[in-house]
């Protein structure tokens, strides 16, 4: 059982969470704009896939900024008249413009407005129209997209939270190893660590010894400089009695 359940956990799961995505889809997609969008769930799920709760606010911030680019490139066409074969001056300035300014974003970590990925995921959602079309083109229409984005962004978000947290392995905090140890093999261990005590107050003995001996060894010779300072001193007296002797014989 735990073998199938580790093959078919995740799969389950995320079939639950689309199951659920989809229904509100059913209801909610039709009272926003007559449409579904379960698709730009599905992209903020597979896009964050993975990634920290902080990264997840973050990227709907990044939406945020993402969908004011786009809702900028979108309407800098009308700024001027002039094209080259279609394209608009302005429009493609101001596209190599924001674009290029959106790349300043990463820097900003403290402000929570550093991820790219977001960004570029709202630009692609404002063009996109959310397979509806329904583009900026009116300050409702541009609401509405928007509120859509940061909706469904959410579902996808909370998907990829949830399977994260369902998909994390428990760890055990003992392994399987250890588990399968018998009481034989504890007992063999503690037999061990006592017999290893002795040992150390074996070594600690045989230090004391040592330490004893190499006293020994420098009391020694200063016994015997005492006993030849004995020698010396009572070969001189020696030496000297038999002088005053001989002396006191010459005399008489």
């Amino acid at each position: 059982m735990k073998k199938f359940w580790s093959i078919f956990k995740m799969p389950i799961i995320v079939g639950i969470i689309a199951s659920v995505i989809y229904i509100i889809d059913a209801f909610l997609g039709k009272a926003l704009a007559d449409g579904s969008f379960m698709w730009v769930a599905f992209v903020s799920w597979t896009i964050f896939y993975g990634v920290s709760f902080n990264e997840r606010i973050r990227a709907l911030i990044g939406n945020v900024i993402g969908f004011l680019f786009g809702l900028l490139m979108f309407h800098s066409s009308s700024f001027f008249g002039g094209s080259v074969a279609g394209i608009s001056i302005a429009g493609l300035l101001f596209v190599f413009l924001a674009n290029g300014g959106m790349m300043f974003f990463p820097k900003l970590k403290k402000v929570w407005m550093n991820s790219i990925s977001g960004i570029f995921m709202g630009v692609f959602l404002t063009f996109s129209g959310l397979g509806v079309s329904l583009y900026p083109t009116s300050v409702s229409n541009a609401f509405l997209q928007l509120g859509t984005i940061l909706i469904y962004s959410t579902f996808g978000l909370v998907a990829g939270y949830l399977c994260t947290y369902f998909g994390k392995e428990k760890t055990a905090s003992i392994p399987e190893v250890e588990k399968d140890m018998t009481t034989e093999t504890i007992q063999e261990e503690n037999k061990e660590e006592i017999k290893e005590e002795p040992k150390q107050e074996e070594i600690s003995e045989k230090v004391e010894e040592k330490s004893e001996n190499k006293e020994e060894k420098v009391v020694k010779p200063r016994k015997t400089t005492t006993s030849t300072k004995s020698k010396t001193s009572t070969s001189s007296t020696t030496k000297k009695s038999k002088t005053t002797s001989k002396n006191k014989k010459e005399s008489e």
